[in-house]
């Protein structure tokens, strides 16, 4: 309940208790309780009248005249006031009470009043020349030990019957009796800062709960049910209320039976407060359900005062039992504890072994299979996750059915197949291990430079000799999303990003041949420092991909590119020989020409310098392999 509602809640029930001491038999509104909101019905209209402006239908301002009353110049008025107000807002509500009241800012006589509240008909703009007409006295408001004081009415029946009769708005007349409408005593004035409203005490009847749930699983209400793997499932419900005194204060209750025995009703309480528009739940208390049995189940949601109707019924199938045998698994082409060249999708069957609710087989590779039965936090409500559309499993062909598709080992080496089969509950049987050995398919990474922040890089990717067909190749860039790139004719291909940090860039790229084969990844690694970036155009980065190049007396030239602002040469040395300088280009690099001698790896070593010659880089390494001609 929001500052500005409790303020306003207990100013209208002192208020009101006031009224209620200082008029004998007038009904004050009850104290603030759960189930109970108060709130002030909005004027259409506020107008008073008057004897010698017969034609005038005046706005309180600053006070209201109520019966006879003389002006500055002695000359004799009598005033009635009326007030029409909007009971649209109680319009499907239950009103407990309703009360009038007005405040008084002076009195003639205090010892004597008598004023009769009435209903009316529309009265939005009356004058003393016409009248709404009078319907109903509700009563009379006589004396008080206040004076002035307070002018109430209980008003509970008349609002309560226009809500019944589907009226929104309600007119009342304040007026002194007609056989004594002329004494001046009677007169009084009432507050106009007040005016004169009308309070009502009413409760909205919370909502029938929705967005059911039951062990995470979407309320069903035909056949086929959900299965639940606990026999203590958590039910959930959306609970709402549209009065904000009860937003902290609801109470949910649940019944459960079993389908074939509605008569057998078990109710429950959640024993927790629940707030309005959230989702809440509890579980089932524990042995109130059965294995292998079909419940129903409902809902409804208190506010201390009133009940809800009851939910929609969901049902839902209890199976808290795991498949009693691990599922088999064979192939066609991958013997069991066998030796696979590879470049050939494995071809696998998974079985139920006699197990007649299996929906689908989880499989991993060279990694115990992980838990695939989770929850979500989604809009408000923990979901259980379609297990059947997880990655790694794949759907039986039929309950308790087998399942059959291809797969590629991902390294080369030893691999060990792990496969467990899934019920409808999501209990999952024992694992079954099976291995192969499988050999080496790898593609080969090929870099002819070095990565720098935001310049744009490339990998070139071939082949392994032992795969054939290659159309495209999957691709990680630092662990990212997996994306595919189109292989070249001849089975080749090339990834280019922009590095956009001085932080580790890694490369994962594993070849897809046209036959479904999936290879090992082969990886890039680099770690981008405040250094030089070097390329060539005829030898590879050994320390990054092991591959050679060129041979002895094949002339490279190599690039060097800085990524520090005020590069205008680099030192270098070879092997560590002698430092040399060069200087940059207009565009920030310089390159040298090289001819090895000698086969087998060389290292440029390599860092940045300004104008003084000073280096303003760290030093960047570049290691290179020339190919032995020896065969």
């Amino acid at each position: 309940m929001s500052n500005k509602s409790a303020a306003k809640t207990r100013a209208l029930t002192a208020l009101a208790a006031l009224v209620g001491a200082a008029v004998g038999g007038f009904a004050a509104v009850q104290p603030a309780a759960a189930g109970h909101t108060y709130d002030y019905a909005p004027w259409v209209s506020e107008r008073y009248t008057d004897s010698l402006d017969v034609q005038a239908s005046l706005t309180p301002n600053p006070q209201i005249p109520l019966g006879a009353w003389r002006d500055a110049d002695g000359k004799h008025h009598m005033s009635r006031v009326y007030a029409t107000y909007d009971l649209s807002a109680f319009v499907g509500k239950k009103v407990f009470t309703a009360n009038l009241y007005a405040d008084e800012y002076e009195a003639t006589d205090c010892v004597d009043r008598d004023v009769e509240v009435w209903t009316t008909s529309p009265a939005t703009n009356p004058t003393w020349a016409d009248p709404p007409a009078e319907q109903t006295l509700v009563g009379t408001v006589g004396g008080s030990k206040l004076c002035p004081g307070y002018i109430g009415m209980n008003m509970t029946s008349v609002v309560q019957q226009a809500l019944a009769a589907g009226r929104t708005t309600v007119s009342v007349e304040l007026r002194v009796p007609e056989d004594r409408e002329g004494e001046i005593k009677l007169g009084r004035w009432l507050s106009a800062q007040y005016g004169v409203k009308l309070t009502v005490d009413y409760n909205t009847l919370p909502e029938v709960p929705t967005r059911l749930y039951n062990g995470g699983l979407p309320c069903a209400t035909q056949a086929p049910y959900p299965y639940v793997a606990s026999l203590r499932p958590t039910l959930a419900a959306l609970f709402k209320d549209a009065d904000p005194n009860d937003a902290n204060d609801l109470t949910g209750t649940f019944a459960i039976w079993p389908a074939d025995s509605p008569d057998h009703r078990t109710t429950f309480d959640d024993t927790n407060t629940l707030s309005s528009g959230w989702v809440s739940s509890v579980q089932v208390p524990a042995g109130v359900l059965a294995g292998d049995t079909t419940y129903g189940w409902q809902t409804r949601v208190s506010d201390g005062t009133d009940t809800s109707d009851w939910s929609q019924t969901c049902y839902f199938t209890t199976d808290a039992t795991a498949p009693a045998q691990p599922p088999t698994v064979t192939s066609s082409n991958y013997p069991r504890d066998g030796y696979v060249s590879g470049g050939t999708p494995g071809h696998f069957t998974f079985a139920s072994n006699g197990v007649d609710d299996v929906v689908g087989y989880q499989y991993s590779w060279n990694n115990y299979p992980g838990v695939i039965c989770t929850m979500s936090y989604i809009d408000g409500v923990w979901q259980a996750s379609d297990p059947l559309k997880t990655p790694g499993v794949v759907p039986a062909d039929g309950l308790g059915g087998s399942a059959t598709l291809d797969l590629s080992p991902p390294r080369p080496g030893p691999n060990r197949l792990y496969v467990l089969s899934i019920d409808r509950a999501c209990n999952t049987s024992s694992v079954v291990e099976y291995d192969v050995t499988v050999g080496d398919t790898t593609p080969t990474i090929l870099v002819y430079s070095q990565p720098m922040v935001g310049k744009p890089f490339t990998v070139s990717v071939r082949p392994n000799p032992a795969v054939t067909s290659v159309v495209s190749y999957r691709y990680q860039i630092n662990w990212g999303d997996t994306r595919t790139v189109a292989a070249s004719a001849d089975g080749s291909g090339s990834v280019t990003f922009t590095p956009q940090c001085a932080c580790s860039v890694s490369v994962e790229i594993s070849s897809v041949s046209a036959n479904g084969w999936v290879s090992p990844p082969a990886q890039y690694y680099y770690s981008i420092i405040n250094a030089p970036a070097v390329s060539s155009d005829v030898y590879p980065d050994y320390a990054a991909t092991w591959q050679s190049g060129g041979g002895i007396g094949v002339t490279s030239h190599f690039t060097f590119a800085s990524p520090v602002a005020g590069t205008v040469g680099y030192q270098y040395s070879i092997d560590w020989g002698d430092t040399i300088t060069v200087p940059a280009g207009v565009d920030g690099t310089a390159t040298i020409e090289w001819t090895p001698d000698t086969s087998g790896v060389h290292e440029i070593e390599v860092c940045a310098v300004d104008a003084d010659g000073d280096p303003i880089s760290d030093e960047g390494y570049y290691d290179f392999y020339v190919t032995d001609p020896t065969p």
